[in-house]
């Protein structure tokens, strides 16, 4: 049986997804040949703007208001979609957002088509988006590249789904169910396949993961109730080789959500990245970093290293419950300096609650060490379900309606247009030139 993969995921640089590249494996690895469409390689799709507001995007999901434009763009991406099952990869809400849009559209050109959801952007509302939206025919809940294969071999044999662990579905009444939760084992996950990246562009980063979760307790992140996994450093080591032969790479970015959570376990997988001689970036805790890791992630190929400072303002870093000491975060920066590791700096901008005065802080501080980072990376809030702040806007807003009523309350948390503050980060370091990533460019005055 023929399955569609989609990533709407849309980043405006070139980037790659590791976690849907694990999906891709998965699949490889179960005999199922997927086609693939990523929003970041819509080449067949040329200038035709393929995102939509969230005023677009409920006035067709609810309303079936379609304007021109967006009936023209989902017709060419679906155009581009000729099999019986389709998977969205749902990263973030805004992601959700897009493959809901897409799903929908999809549905009612073929009602026969299984529509299947997965992602962190489906984290605990699983059951609402089955509710609230009939063209979703199953959810994978989690993480769950091998339940979903599972799936699809049981769709294809028209077996029961009963007893697919993580998994959400409608019965022969039409009547939600929820298969019971599996645990992950990360040394269960298979070695990513880029082969459909690599086919468009030969000079690529690769993404790899060696551990996930976090002991930090940061309440805009997801990862709040997950405690750290670790690949096996064997496995680590056996993967990143293959990878750098496949596909001729020898630069690699470590998508651990914290690749030094646990100080001893970092120096033995430091020790043997030094032996296979690649070059590397992460992102990493500077109040869990010490010069001694610091001097070992060098020699072991690091060079480049992201920091999540989120803001220069303590009371911020105190909404977001940010283990971020501002002295000791400008003494981690000149120390990797100092082993030739270049920090970026993350900034989240429009964090609920920031104010002006916060901002200012912020910019202020960028300036006074801005000889001690290379960039700033710029990141627009984002609410992702599974946070410790999803989970209160969930509570807050909950009534009979569920999410279908709630969806745009949840949007003034992530919409662009209740942002004052995004184009004075832009100018600011605009103005003194500082190096910088953002999807922003300066409104005009």
């Amino acid at each position: 049986m023929r399955i569609t993969l989609v990533n709407s995921e849309y980043i405006p640089y070139e980037s790659l997804s590791f976690g849907f590249c694990v999906v891709v494996s998965t699949l490889k690895e179960n005999g199922i040949e997927p086609n693939i469409i990523d929003y970041n390689y819509l080449k067949k799709i040329g200038d035709l703007d393929i995102l939509f507001s969230t005023h677009d995007i409920n006035q067709y999901l609810y309303f079936n208001k379609i304007s021109v434009e967006m009936e023209t763009a989902l017709d060419k991406i679906s155009s581009l979609i000729n099999t019986e099952i389709v998977g969205f990869s749902c990263f973030s809400f805004e992601s959700l957002k897009q493959s809901l849009l897409l799903a929908k559209y999809i549905k009612s050109i073929d009602p026969n088509k299984k529509i299947i959801f997965g992602g962190i952007g489906t984290f605990n509302h699983e059951q609402e988006l089955m509710n609230d939206f009939s063209f979703i025919d199953f959810i994978v809940m989690k993480k769950g590249e091998h339940q979903f294969c599972e799936l699809i071999k049981n769709i294809k044999n028209k077996k029961s789904f009963k007893k697919i662990p993580n998994l959400v579905f409608r019965n022969k009444y039409g009547v939600t169910k929820l298969n019971k939760i599996e645990g992950y084992n990360i040394d269960s996950q298979l070695c990513p396949n880029y082969d459909f990246y690599y086919n468009i562009k030969k000079d690529l980063t690769l993404q790899y993961m060696t551990s996930e979760g976090c002991v930090n307790k940061c309440r805009f992140c997801g990862l709040t109730n997950k405690k750290p996994q670790y690949k096996r450093v064997s496995k680590v080591i056996n993967e990143i080789k293959h990878l750098k032969a496949r596909y001729n790479c020898n630069q690699f970015c470590f998508q651990d959500d914290n690749i030094n959570t646990n100080h001893k376990r970092t120096i033995v997988l430091m020790d043997a990245l030094k032996i296979i001689d690649v070059e590397w970036y992460a992102l990493a805790s500077a109040n869990l970093m010490t010069k001694k890791i610091i001097k070992k992630m060098s020699e072991a190929g690091c060079r480049w290293i992201q920091f999540g400072l989120e803001s220069g303002s303590k009371r911020v870093l105190k909404l977001m419950n940010k283990p971020v000491n501002l002295k000791k975060f400008e003494q981690i920066m000149a120390l990797c300096n100092q082993v030739n590791i270049q920090p970026q700096v993350n900034i989240i901008m429009g964090y609920p609650g920031e104010t002006e005065s916060d901002v200012e802080q912020t910019l202020k501080y960028l300036y006074d060490n801005h000889r001690n980072y290379s960039h700033v990376n710029l990141m627009l809030f984002r609410l992702y379900f599974d946070s410790f702040l999803g989970h209160t806007l969930k509570t807050k807003y909950k009534d009979p309606t569920t999410l279908k009523k709630n969806i745009e309350k949840y949007n003034y948390f992530i919409n662009i247009d209740n942002m004052q503050h995004i184009n004075k980060y832009v100018s600011f370091l605009e103005k003194y030139s500082i190096p910088y990533n953002s999807v922003f460019k300066p409104k005009n005055e």
